[in-house]
């Protein structure tokens, strides 16, 4: 009778077991179905990032370089969770094969005395909650960086030998996309053989901005091109550009001035970062 009463035991154990595994085997599957959908997203950020490349390869470099490290980041992310959870199926399957080769190879009385101890490591290894996607997932977007586009115009300066000292001309005002309304001013200061060039803004909030002169001239080598960066405000300093853009002498003597007695000042602004605090000019006769 004891030796049935054991025989019972033991295959009732056995059962117990076998259904503990079955859960283990049912807690890796969820485990690779998360791998799985991991996989999926990695494929569907792979996609969005061809979608984006084909849009942007008639944009600059530098776009195409910020998309690849956006994607890069997201892959990182994602293969950190991959391999997190491919380490946790590794080890759960180590400790079920060691589990069962013990089970497989003890005897009936050393089963029964391990059997609480298997049960519980059963129990531990499935107490561990498994991450729901939602948590490890990442955005399946990207965002096409692209520079801030220029306001680019001509300004035509006419009957320019008619200058006096201390005259000013100004352009037509433009606006540009964020509302700002700009226009350049000319000042010929003959005295001090003289031509200023400036940005001023007619209306708008306060705002940094980039923005670059060029004085055309039939030879592209002649061209005089400076540039600055600067803050706006609409008030007392409403406008910012270049006292000596360029010397009259420089003007009659090097043939910029046209048949019609016209200059043309070509412009290009656009709104710039705070960090770029400081005034650039560029050097000039030399074109960009």
């Amino acid at each position: 009778h004891t030796f049935k009463c054991l025989d019972v035991i033991y295959t009732s154990n056995v059962q117990i077991a076998e259904e503990e595994f079955e859960k283990l085997r049912h807690y890796l599957k969820k485990i690779s179905t998360l791998v799985e959908k991991v996989d999926r997203n990695v494929e569907l950020v792979k996609k969005v990032k061809e979608e984006k490349l084909r849009e942007i390869r008639a944009i600059a470099e530098s776009a195409i370089e910020g998309l690849e490290r956006q994607v890069g980041e997201k892959l990182q992310k994602l293969q950190g969770h991959k391999f997190a959870l491919l380490a946790e199926i590794q080890d759960i399957e180590k400790s079920l094969r060691l589990m069962e080769a013990e089970v497989a190879t003890s005897s009936r009385s050393a089963f029964l005395a391990k059997k609480s101890k298997i049960f519980k490591e059963c129990n531990k290894i499935r107490m561990n909650p498994i991450k729901d996607f939602k948590q490890i997932r990442v955005p399946v977007s990207l965002k096409i960086e692209i520079p801030t586009i220029y306001e680019t115009g001509i300004f035509v300066i006419e009957n320019f030998s008619s200058f006096d000292d201390n005259k000013m001309a100004y352009s037509n005002e433009f606006s540009d996309n964020f509302g700002h309304i700009w226009r350049i001013m000319v000042w010929c200061v003959i005295s001090e053989d003289q031509l200023g060039i400036y940005l001023e803004l007619v209306d708008g909030n306060p705002c940094w901005m980039e923005c670059r002169f060029q004085l055309i001239h039939p030879e592209p080598k002649k061209i005089i091109h400076k540039k600055i960066k600067q803050f706006f405000d609409g008030g007392s300093q409403k406008d910012w550009g270049f006292r000596d853009f360029v010397t009259l002498g420089t003007i009659l003597d090097d043939n910029y001035l046209k048949e019609d007695d016209s200059l043309e000042l070509l412009y290009h602004i656009r709104p710039c970062p705070a960090a770029a605090a400081s005034v650039a000019a560029g050097c000039s006769g030399v074109s960009e």
